[in-house]
């Protein structure tokens, strides 16, 4: 099934016998004169690739960010509460572990 363009009369209607092929560069309002459907789909996708740019722009900045402020540092250190073996009301004892762990090597150690 193709989709082809129309002449108008002056109430807006299609007139009979007029129909061409649409242009490689239609933009999707005038798809959608004769196809609402397919309008409404060529612009969500437009839509879809306007915000899709602006969240790229937007993680490329942060990661040159990061990347500036050595937030990706090749060792961090991370403090996790194991609440599952004690508690400090129970058994007096601070339940703070830390893990010290080295990103080059892959491994990581609880001191």
């Amino acid at each position: 099934m193709l989709l082809y363009e129309y002449s108008r009369d002056a109430a807006g209607l299609p007139i009979p016998g007029t129909q061409r092929c649409f242009k490689l560069n239609a933009n999707p309002r005038q798809i959608g004169q004769e196809s609402i459907g397919l309008g409404v789909y060529l612009t969500s996708i437009i839509m879809y690739m306007v915000i899709m740019l602006l969240l790229t722009l937007l993680s490329i900045y942060l990661i040159v960010d990061n990347s500036q402020q050595k937030g990706y540092a090749e060792t961090y250190t991370s403090y996790v509460n194991d609440a599952s073996s004690c508690c400090e009301n129970a058994c007096g004892t601070d339940c703070t572990y830390v893990i010290k762990a080295s990103l080059a090597k892959g491994s990581a150690a609880l001191a």
